[in-house]
């Protein structure tokens, strides 16, 4: 985790120096092949079912899951407004990778000089819903 922190930390610190326009080369923005690692990171890791292995020392072919079940999703509400928020349990389920590669993620779009325009967080919105409906995960409005 440490090497993952020290990464963005580097990271971060040189893309803030760097001006926007030295970003976006032949239409497109440099820092987006990173933000898509990321997301692809997050979201398979956290929405998609587990990948299965077998297990050939067997006479039999078990099927065998080493991964956590996908995150499950339920409904909200407060103050009359319902959303739907990851069923969690902080004191009894595992933390994982996926919160310092969250964090890197949050660090990124913070000190990228090219995220200053509505239109540029639609961008990256739409990357994180494309990669999830890539899956089958439907992104609600």
């Amino acid at each position: 985790m440490s090497i993952l922190s020290h990464f963005t930390e580097s990271y971060t610190k040189q893309l803030s120096l760097i001006k926007g326009s030295d970003l976006h080369e032949n239409g497109k923005y440099t820092t987006d092949q990173l933000y898509q690692l990321i997301i692809d990171v997050l979201i398979y890791r956290a929405f998609a079912p587990p990948p299965f292995q077998y297990d050939t020392n067997d006479k039999v072919t078990v099927l065998v899951s080493d991964q956590e079940n996908p995150v499950v999703l339920k409904d909200f509400s407060m103050n009359g407004i319902k959303k739907r928020m990851v069923s969690f349990e902080v004191l009894a389920e595992k933390l994982s990778f996926l919160h310092p590669l969250h964090s890197m993620f949050s660090y990124l779009v913070e000190a990228d000089p090219t995220m200053n325009t509505p239109q540029r967080l639609k961008q990256l919105f739409d990357m994180i819903n494309m990669t999830a409906q890539n899956i089958g995960f439907v992104v609600s409005d």
